[in-house]
């Protein structure tokens, strides 16, 4: 939905003077139909906090953009959004789901500068990427005399392991258990005895992996 700019305008005007959060830029506006969502998960605001500029913010309606891969602020009681100046962004909650700016690593495999879902941190750290790439396809049939534009927004998601200052990228149950190669036999144990569906349910399998491969890597259970 697009967001005029007067409207825009005026509630910088007033939102801007009670909290930096809100002296953002207008967001990005999708004025076309399409299917899917540009959103990570919902097109819901949830609130959440942020941690801005050193400071910590707290139930603050937030969602995030993940076409642009923008952070998006909705001050209470509006319907008019702000985007959030990445640059001082350091991490942030939306509902239940933790999520950190990751300023980028030269390290061989880092994934790319953007906002992360952080999955699981411990002694390793698994990060998850959620990328909606828009596709524009004409199809084959014909609707009347004209065919139709099929606009939408396709979900990639990417799952990133840190071990020991190394990345590494986890495409499947496999990769994830040969990064914990010495632990192979009682991984595949503890995910067949907890019924873990990597397919359905990768975020919660792939999380319960990590949190079990930690209890075997420093024997606190």
């Amino acid at each position: 939905m697009s967001q005029p700019r007067e409207n825009f305008d005026s509630f910088m005007k007033e939102a801007g003077m009670n909290s930096v959060l809100f002296r953002g830029s207008a967001p990005m506006t999708y004025e076309f139909r399409y299917t899917g969502t540009y959103y990570a998960y919902s097109p819901e605001f949830l609130p959440g906090e942020i941690t801005y500029n050193g400071k910590k913010y707290y139930d603050v309606l937030m969602n995030l953009n993940s076409h642009t891969d923008d952070l998006l602020l909705k001050f209470s009681g509006s319907v008019i959004t702000v985007t959030v100046n990445k640059e001082f962004v350091d991490d942030f909650t939306i509902g239940k789901r933790r999520f950190i700016n990751f300023r980028g690593s030269s390290s061989e495999g880092a994934p790319p500068a953007g906002y992360y879902e952080l999955m699981f941190s411990g002694n390793d750290t698994l990060l998850k990427k959620i990328r909606k790439q828009y596709k524009e396809e004409i199809p084959q049939t014909l609707s009347g005399n004209e065919r139709t534009m099929n606009r939408y927004f396709k979900q990639i998601e990417d799952y990133y392991l840190l071990q020991g200052g190394r990345w590494s990228t986890v495409k499947n149950r496999k990769a994830l258990f040969n990064a914990y190669a010495q632990f192979k036999r009682e991984l595949s144990h503890f995910a067949r005895e907890a019924n873990l569906n990597f397919y359905d349910n990768r975020d919660e399998s792939f999380t319960a992996v990590m949190k079990y491969a930690e209890t075997l890597k420093t024997g606190k259970r």
